[in-house]
């Protein structure tokens, strides 16, 4: 996980702007680790795995890995 509080004690920012730049980075993992499961999902799609398999190995509905694909 990333610790902002390292970057901004040099620059004396407030515990307000610390957590929110932590909420921030935070949900900016998850949208990455987000991207990547479905990327990893269409990638299984085209290597011919079938779709119920993918979602039993992946935690994505579905619908999303349907959405994504057209």
């Amino acid at each position: 996980m990333i610790d902002t509080r390292e970057i901004f004690d040099d620059i004396g920012e407030s515990l307000a702007v610390q957590e929110y730049a932590q909420e921030v980075a935070e949900k900016a993992v998850a949208n990455a680790v987000a991207q990547a499961k479905l990327e990893s999902a269409l990638a299984m799609l085209a290597a011919g795995i079938p779709l119920e398999q993918v979602v039993s190995i992946l935690p994505l509905p579905a619908e999303q890995i349907e959405a994504a694909r057209s």
